[in-house]
């Protein structure tokens, strides 16, 4: 599964860098997949502060256990001007492809306004 999602500036994002805005944003994912019913055996693998196309990004990898089979949940939080981004691959090990390319994936995203048509 891939997900991509944009968060919208909180009330007080003005006050604050990127890079604490991404650490928030982190901060309540990882706690909100820390504590999921849904997932056994989690495990924090990556946890990483980051620069991505030049901008502060933030890069989580949990494994844990979903119905027995193993998952990888692997996020990037990216920031693009003052706007955070995430970019979700959730995937079971066992998957004959995806594992060898996900992070090449994560790596090579980029949030970009082009102007070209």
């Amino acid at each position: 599964t891939m997900l991509l999602t944009h968060f919208f500036p909180a009330s007080d994002a003005a006050s604050k860098t990127a890079a604490q805005c991404l650490d928030e944003i982190a901060a309540g994912f990882l706690d909100s997949i820390m504590t999921s019913a849904k997932l056994q055996e989690k495990e924090l693998q990556r946890n990483e502060s980051l620069q991505q196309n030049g901008s502060p990004a933030r890069r989580l990898t949990i494994r844990s256990l979903v119905n027995g089979r193993e998952i990888i949940t692997d996020t990037l939080f990216l920031s693009f001007k003052d706007d955070i981004w995430s970019i979700q691959l959730m995937y079971d090990t066992s998957d004959p492809i995806i594992p060898y390319h996900a992070t090449s994936l994560l790596d090579s995203a980029v949030i970009r306004m082009d102007t070209e048509e």
